[in-house]
């Protein structure tokens, strides 16, 4: 099994090899045709994941999207900016508005609608990846917040919990039992 793992390991490495000329190739056309010099990306870099590309791909989405740090984006990972890249690139002029955008997506709501009364209204279950993705990230956010909320309310239990504590200590301290 060791064998077979790093074959396909080596393999993956050269599909990334691949992936990172391909992206420089696309910087170094965009610089052709705008003329401007490459961008230099100072932004916090996020820590790497065991899964994530050998390169660097913030520098690289940085400079592909003109200067927008899409890492600094909630819930937004390598691997969300690899597929936001390959599906739909960083050019999103075809959609109108971002409404268009989610409804490309099956992101918005299918509203079904009979005399004025809302039948159904379920968002359709799409084999879009990017929407898949987008989920996930959204799940993500929502996972990190709860977890913040939840740490929050045991913090506030327990100090609830001292206050009767802390009422017996300052009667021992001040003889006032």
């Amino acid at each position: 099994m060791g064998r077979v793992y790093k074959y396909f390991h080596l393999k993956i490495a050269d599909c990334d090899k691949e992936i990172e000329k391909i992206l420089e190739r696309k910087i170094e056309e965009n610089e052709r045709i705008d003329g401007e010099q490459r961008l230099e990306f100072t932004g916090k870099r996020s820590r790497k994941n065991k899964n994530d590309p050998a390169f660097d791909m913030h520098k690289i989405s940085f400079q592909l999207s003109g200067g927008i740090d899409l890492s600094a984006i909630e819930g937004v990972s390598v691997g969300t900016i690899m597929t936001v890249i390959s599906e739909v690139g960083l050019d999103l002029r075809a959609f109108p508005t971002a409404k268009h955008f989610a409804s490309w997506l099956d992101l918005s709501p299918n509203n079904k609608i009979s005399g004025g009364k809302v039948l159904s209204s379920k968002t359709v279950k799409g084999k879009n990846h990017l929407a898949k993705v987008l989920r996930h990230a959204a799940n993500a956010i929502e996972l990190v917040h709860y977890t913040i909320f939840t740490k929050e309310l045991a913090t506030k239990k327990e100090e609830y919990r001292q206050l009767p504590q802390l009422h017996i200590n300052w009667q021992l301290l001040f003889g006032t039992c």
